[in-house]
């Protein structure tokens, strides 16, 4: 189990996943390409691994405005955290939005995002929304998406 976190000097890097049972996610993407949304759920051995995974999410938005891929080109930019409503259910909730300027091959791209990411215990939630050219209707989808899956915890 791996994610893409970020190093001091902001650059995207793929680590293990510390102290987890387990991942599960789901992407989806329109036909067209110009939405895509991800779903993850990752199980901790305990709350305080789950509440240090969640600080560090919140750490990576507000520290890095810029954040650059393997080949220094910059992945993803205007990184800001973000207010979100909590979801019934959850502890905790951390969020951020950002533009990305290439795709996943390194060519030019307009994407927007939002990313919001929840605690409830040792589970974390993660919503992800992308959207090309607009950042419109993802934070209320992620955040829909948050919801439903906070709903099903138990």
């Amino acid at each position: 189990m791996s994610a893409e976190n970020t190093d001091q000097d902001c650059k995207l890097v793929m680590q293990p996943i510390l102290n987890a049972f387990g991942t599960l996610s789901r992407t989806v993407q329109a036909q067209d390409a110009s939405v895509y949304a991800t779903s993850t759920l990752i199980v901790y051995r305990s709350d305080d691994f789950a509440r240090a995974a969640l600080a560090r999410w919140h750490d990576d938005a507000t520290r890095c405005k810029t954040e650059r891929d393997s080949a220094n080109r910059v992945a993803w930019d205007r990184i800001h955290p973000i207010e979100v409503p909590k979801p019934k259910g959850l502890d905790d909730v951390v969020a951020e939005e950002g533009h990305s300027p290439i795709d996943e091959k390194g060519g030019p791209a307009d994407t927007y995002y939002t990313y919001i990411t929840g605690r409830k215990g040792p589970f974390l939630v993660q919503s992800y929304m992308a959207r090309s050219g607009t950042q419109v209707q993802n934070r209320e989808q992620a955040l829909n998406a948050l919801s439903l899956m906070a709903s099903r915890l138990h």
